[in-house]
């Protein structure tokens, strides 16, 4: 309770043992605690420039980042749009830190 981080639901179980003044019944339970908080933004840097050269590939990096830690597992796909028919992408490396 009271913190932000985005996880998921946990689960736990009640187990009643060596009543006094009672009788057990049903002495097993369970409870589920909801996670209330939503995931991270995730954004990425607008744009970049890059010179071409006059062979070769040129390397383009792009920084996302998260508005906060996450709990769960973060992934994003990449798909690349072309803006100019002459650029040529040939891959998409991914790097964490």
């Amino acid at each position: 309770m009271g913190d932000i981080l985005d996880e998921v639901d946990e689960t736990f179980y009640m187990i009643l043992s060596n009543p006094v003044g009672a009788i057990i019944s049903d002495g097993t339970g369970v409870g589920t605690i909801l996670d209330n908080d939503g995931p991270p933004n995730m954004t990425i840097v607008p744009s970049i420039d890059l010179f071409e050269g006059n062979s070769g590939a040129v390397n383009a990096t792009f920084t996302l980042t998260l508005s906060r830690a996450s709990g769960k597992t973060v992934s994003v796909h990449l798909r690349r749009q072309m803006v100019q028919p002459m650029v040529v992408i040939r891959s998409v490396k991914v790097s964490t830190t």
